[in-house]
């Protein structure tokens, strides 16, 4: 990356409570293009692990606000975020939320932003309306995708800014990762099969079929724990749903992990049953610490997980080959590790961060 002063202010808007890949995306940006010599804003909600990441960094500058879905018809609010882009003299914004977005692509352009562009992190269609035309032809300058797939979403509605959307890969942090000396968080016991996932506890992740994996390999007779870091909606229905099924003694559900290389140290294979993803960061983190994966081949799964070489993909909501798929490898131990090292041969030659920022800053 480059290594200099720079007089261009960016903003990176993002007032989402939660974390997930698209806040973990923001926070790696901020503090990268900060470093190549880029002043920095970063607008988030107060309440939100990015907020209090970046007021952990004194080179960036934050600003708290909260963005509700109908803020857009609020003129009070939009000449407040406008306010903001004038004070800290903006010159290019990347919005990460749809809500976000409607409020603050006005906001921009009525402040003089001269690159407004929307990062879509979600490989799902985006719905056909007015005010979505209205914003992406006249407001929106470009647009990142984060997959080819989740282009092709953004297309199927609106073929018309095409031309507008760059494909950028989720950067990962290689080189900090593996500075990073961590011990795993979870004691292996015995010739013990750990299984591993991490994610938000929503429908999408798709941890019902990991009970479900649970419990054929119990019904195998197969020494497995299976461990699931993340926190949301689903988790008393998930663990009351794992003492139903008799996997309890088998399923951890371990909550929010901060420190996600000492997950990946713990595990032998990281399952990914996901439904959808517009790119699955966590996959990185996965390929980082030489860790084969086994998921469902969908959305942009294709992209990181090459199947037979850096993992397995099957088809969705097919659990017994998934399973077969978890069984073989156990069974085979050099095919595990051959598949960890090209996934880490992948990671550094696709989706390391210096790439990710260079994109960008051609962008800007």
């Amino acid at each position: 990356m480059k290594n200099r002063k720079n007089s261009k202010t960016i903003c990176l808007f993002n007032s989402t409570k939660s974390w997930g890949g698209g806040e973990f995306w923001h926070y790696l940006h901020a503090v990268s293009l900060s470093e190549a010599g880029y002043t920095l804003l970063v607008i988030t909600n107060r309440k939100s692990e990015l907020h209090d990441r970046i007021r952990s960094n004194k080179s960036i500058i934050s600003e708290p606000l909260s963005i509700n879905k109908l803020d857009f018809l609020n003129p009070l609010k939009v000449w407040k975020v406008r306010n903001i882009f004038i004070k800290h003299k903006v010159d290019f914004v990347i919005f990460n939320d749809s809500t976000d977005v409607k409020v603050g692509s006005i906001a921009a352009k009525w402040a003089g932003v001269s690159k407004i562009i929307y990062r879509r992190g979600l490989a799902n269609i985006i719905k056909n309306s007015i005010l979505n035309k209205m914003i992406f032809n006249y407001l929106i300058t470009d647009f990142i995708a984060n997959s080819q797939e989740t282009k092709s979403t953004i297309v199927l509605n609106y073929p018309e800014v095409e031309d507008k959307i760059h494909v950028i890969y989720n950067g990962f942090p290689i080189d900090d990762f593996a500075k990073n000396n961590t011990s795993p968080l979870y004691a292996k016991k015995g010739d013990e099969l750990v299984l591993g996932n991490a994610g938000r506890l929503t429908e999408q992740k798709g941890q019902i079929y990991l009970l479900q994996i649970a419990r054929i390999l119990k019904e195998k007779n197969i020494n497995a724990k299976i461990l699931i870091a993340g926190i949301g909606e689903l988790e008393d229905s998930l663990k009351k749903q794992a003492i139903e099924m008799k996997v309890d003694d088998v399923v951890d559900f371990i909550g929010f992990v901060d420190d996600m290389k000492r997950f990946m140290q713990s595990i032998d294979i990281f399952v990914f049953p996901s439904l959808w993803e517009g790119f699955g960061y966590v996959l990185t983190e996965a390929m980082a610490c030489k860790k084969p994966i086994i998921g469902f081949n969908i959305t942009s799964n294709p992209e990181l997980v090459e199947d037979g070489k850096n993992g397995y993909l099957v088809p969705v909501h097919d659990v017994n080959l998934l399973t077969e798929k978890i069984v073989e490898l156990h069974n085979d131990k050099e095919k595990q590790m051959k598949m960890g090292k090209s996934g880490y041969d992948k990671l550094i030659h696709s989706f390391s961060l210096e790439k990710s920022v260079q994109k960008i800053e051609s962008l800007i």
